[in-house]
């Protein structure tokens, strides 16, 4: 008898991290920026770590990043759930391919997540919210609404309004079930595809993609102004805050 969904099933999450940031315009990876004295992907990582359901993490990373990767665990503490650090490749799919081409020679759980490892106030909530409507043949994505007006440029040059309510601003993780693995990802139809997120291969394949509400605070880190805005939601939030290294602001 098949095993029926629960919130409780174990999840493995392959955390990606081989981005080279350039927005940023940094000469170090933004995965290595700090926040409060604490590195970006430090903080996604110690915040998955204690999320009950993750049974392991993969993280994907640049070959030539690993030495600071493990100078990272050194400095900021050993994380017993991350349990293999995977190349990443040139593009996005390249270490989305490469990560869950890991996981597929070493199967664990039933459930798996894509993250950005620049997203470091992911919440135990977010990920449960996500576990809790995954099934066989779709990808469940965290979304927030869009409230503000949107206008788009035609190819004249001329612009118009397009109707917010049908538009979402998509986050991670994303979840699905451990078999759409060689299908959706791997298969010489799907393998040489690049997308922006995981639930556009389910889309090519044309599969459904499940929406759920995101988090305001699950932001990306991608500018400098990104890091004074993470600065202050760990001020204002005491739930995104890492109790061993976060002090509330006197």
């Amino acid at each position: 008898m098949k095993k029926e969904l629960t919130n409780r099933l174990p999840v493995d999450i392959l955390v990606l991290a081989a981005g080279r940031g350039t927005r940023m315009n940094s000469d170090i990876n933004k995965m290595f920026k700090k926040i409060k004295g604490v590195p970006v992907l430090y903080r996604t990582l110690y915040r998955l770590n204690r999320v009950s359901c993750i049974a392991r993490i993969i993280v994907v990373i640049r070959e030539e990043e690993q030495a600071d990767y493990l100078d990272m665990i050194r400095v900021y503490g050993e994380l017993e759930k991350v349990k293999e650090i995977v190349n990443g490749g040139r593009e996005r799919n390249d270490s989305v391919n490469s990560g869950l081409g890991f996981i597929q020679q070493n199967p664990g759980s039933e459930i798996i997540m894509t993250h950005d490892g620049a997203r470091p106030f992911v919440t135990e909530r977010l990920v449960e919210r996500l576990v809790e409507r995954v099934d066989a043949d779709t990808i469940v994505i965290p979304v927030i609404k869009v409230n503000e007006t949107v206008r788009k440029k035609n190819q004249d040059g001329s612009t118009c309004t397009i109707d917010r309510d049908t538009l979402f601003i998509t986050q991670t993780p994303q979840a699905f079930k451990v078999e759409s693995i060689g299908p959706c990802f791997l298969s010489d139809q799907q393998r040489n595809i690049s997308k922006t997120d995981e639930a556009g291969y389910f889309e090519n394949m044309g599969l459904a993609v499940t929406m759920v509400e995101g988090e305001k605070w699950n932001i990306k880190i991608t500018s400098k102004e990104d890091l004074d805005w993470s600065e202050f939601l760990l001020n204002r939030y005491d739930h995104l805050r890492i109790n061993s290294f976060d002090r509330p602001s006197l």
